[in-house]
């Protein structure tokens, strides 16, 4: 059964602006779910347990990226046969200054891919997620090139507010490919107010009066306002919960609203889902906007018409209403 609560229209439009939960996870807990992964697939030497081990210290690095995280990242990735990768975390832990057997083991596995692999140096937009061949590789500006198995590789970078960009690229060993990335915005449609309606003979007539006739078109054109404003952040709101929890459902690890660990296989459904995510979020905030706007131009309407004086008595009434069964705006007036 649906609950309907009565609510005043600013606690309304503060309780929907401010509910936007964000769900966070420190770095030690994500530390000890990757070491569990790891030992689980130390015992099964599995492909799927290592997946999830690198997978769950990719995103312990997400969160604070340690020489220890880093080691343990690329030890995974040998596992898998995933030698860039695996170079990459290597020689990361070697600039954060890992030590003893671990750091003469990032040493020799350096020295030994360092003239095997390519380099892609990347430049677009701040924030911009990088994949390679389906698999998270880094989030723009990026600290150093990314090194690559020489040959084809498709690239796909995914940004808020930005169109994702694929493309085929191909890198030669011991070589470093440099792009620019010219990333499209996304077109975000604005929520149209309502058309306030044709002024009556009466409001005709009220131009003559002091104070002039604008004060009808005013509140009504602010009510409409403030009811597609409402009624967008209730719309909105609703479908941001259903999409997060479609997220949850896709990824190991989520942090405010992004995808911090997932297989590749639900990647791109993960992004998908993101974009979504962040283009309902710009489109609450529109509708915070017009319902903003339509209250204060009620104010405003309102404000004039009990500052009007004369011989003439005045009565008038308005009333807002917001409820789980009917939203709208009721004015009456008598001169």
């Amino acid at each position: 059964m649906m609950r309907a609560y009565r609510l005043g229209p600013l606690g309304s439009l503060l309780l929907l602006a401010l509910a936007s939960p964000a769900w966070a996870d420190s770095y030690d807990a994500a530390v000890a779910r990757a070491a569990a992964a790891r030992d689980r697939a130390l015992e099964t030497d599995s492909a799927k347990d290592w997946q999830e081990a690198l997978e769950l210290f990719g995103a312990a690095i997400e969160f604070n990226p340690t020489m220890e995280a880093k080691f343990e990242y690329a030890e995974a990735a040998v596992r898998l046969k995933l030698d860039d990768e695996a170079f990459g975390a290597y020689a990361d832990a070697l600039e954060l200054g890992i030590a003893g057997k671990a750091r003469e083991r990032a040493q020799a596995f350096v020295g030994e891919h360092e003239h095997t692999l390519g380099r892609l140096a990347l430049e677009g937009p701040a924030g911009a997620r990088v994949y390679i061949d389906e698999r998270k590789r880094g989030t723009l500006p990026l600290g150093r090139a990314i090194p690559l198995a020489a040959g084809a590789h498709r690239l796909h970078v995914d940004a808020t507010d930005f169109r994702p960009l694929e493309r085929e690229i191909q890198v030669a060993p011991d070589q470093t490919t440099s792009l620019t990335l010219a990333l499209e915005r996304a077109w975000i449609p604005p929520v149209a107010p309502r058309a306030a309606p044709a002024p009556s003979a009466a409001a005709t007539a009220d131009r003559a009066s002091p104070g002039g006739g604008w004060v009808m078109p005013v509140m009504v054109g602010g009510g409409a306002l403030f009811v597609g404003g409402v009624v967008t952040i209730i719309g909105t709101s609703t479908a941001l919960t259903a999409k997060r929890a479609d997220l949850a459902e896709e990824c190991a690890v989520v942090k405010d609203d992004e995808c911090q660990a997932t297989t590749a296989t639900h990647v791109t459904t993960a992004q998908s889902i993101g974009n979504d995510i962040m283009a309902l979020k710009n489109l609450r905030w529109v509708g915070v906007g017009a319902a903003v706007v339509g209250v204060g131009a009620v104010g405003v309407g309102l404000f004039e018409l009990a500052s009007r004086s004369g011989g003439t008595t005045t009565r008038q009434s308005a009333r807002l209403e917001i409820s789980g069964g009917f939203t709208g705006v009721r004015w009456q007036h008598d001169f």
